[in-house]
């Protein structure tokens, strides 16, 4: 049983916040961050915090009315549970667990609730309701402005056969019958002008293949095009595509019915590639659609 009075203490922008301790899950170095559909005030994006997407906000950037830019390098944040509401607070550096004993008064904004000193300095204790109503409103405007509907598998047979492979860290798979061949070993002959999705051309024994990057879609900076990658051939509508992944992993077969539309809001551009996701106890895994990947609005001018 916690103390009431006490708080974990924390620093961000050079100012020093306080948050009850029962409240604190976890203090984590976030790997990725995954960026917001829409651009919102203190929003930063999504983690993916023990198999469920915790929202992760920027005090300092909600407190000015600002839109953070998603971290490009691992982030400090805490992770607060408040009820059955879960998000996470990018912080520069946990300082303390304290008892906070000198108030100072009440403070003017909007997600403090109180003011105290702590070894001479002040410290702001966040009004944690606040915080989760706030986030609330947020991601029901989210899902109202999500537009994109994510398809389940819907195979004639009970089974999908599926390829599995990593990227940026991260679970993919896609559908066996989208894929011609997997290749390592190509140069990719660079456009300009063009959006990150599109990186370059590769020449496939004579046949061009639009090579594309889904880096920007997941919030990670632009693939090192190396001699040592690999690639996902795709084929379809007319169009024939080198897919950038890190490594193929292994093959899958599993029930349709495995094969589901999230429940929580997807993160950005992706959900824009994504036929559904699989959840296992050990992790979760995102199934791209190769039909999707084709359409996508960047290959426009690669098209004309």
């Amino acid at each position: 049983m916690h103390d009431e009075r006490q708080h974990s203490l924390f620093l961000r922008n050079s100012f020093r916040y306080a948050v009850p301790i029962g409240l604190v899950r976890e203090v984590v170095m976030a790997q990725r961050i995954l960026p917001s559909p829409l651009a919102k005030p203190g929003f930063v994006g999504f983690l993916d915090f023990r198999a469920s997407f915790c929202p992760v906000i920027d005090l300092p950037a909600w407190i000015d009315m600002q839109v953070p830019e998603v971290p490009a390098n691992p982030c400090l944040v805490i992770v607060l549970g408040v009820g059955e509401s879960i998000f996470a607070i990018r912080i520069d550096k946990f300082l303390a667990n304290a008892i906070l004993e000198e108030p100072l008064g009440s403070s003017n904004d909007k997600v403090v609730d109180r003011l105290y000193r702590q070894d001479g300095e002040a410290v702001h204790r966040l009004d944690t309701r606040v915080l989760v109503d706030w986030i609330a409103k947020e991601l029901q405007e989210l899902r109202e402005a999500q537009k994109v509907e994510i398809a389940v598998l819907a195979a004639p047979v009970e089974e999908a056969e599926l390829i599995g492979f990593t990227l940026a860290g991260l679970n993919f798979a896609l559908p066996i019958v989208d894929l011609t061949e997997v290749i390592e070993g190509y140069t990719v002959e660079p456009l300009f002008r063009v959006d990150p999705f599109l990186r370059g051309l590769v020449n496939l024994r004579g046949q061009i293949l639009a090579c594309v990057d889904l880096s920007a879609a997941l919030g990670a900076p632009p693939r090192l095009l190396e001699e040592k990658n690999q690639f996902l051939v795709l084929q379809g509508d007319g169009l024939d595509l080198a897919l950038c992944i890190d490594q193929v992993s292994h093959k899958l077969r599993i029930p349709n019915d495995r094969v589901s539309v999230p429940g929580e809001i997807m993160m950005g551009e992706l959900s824009e590639y994504l036929r559904g996701i699989i959840e296992t106890t050990e992790q979760r895994i995102f199934v791209l659609s190769g039909a999707q990947l084709f359409s996508s609005r960047h290959l426009a001018a690669y098209r004309e």
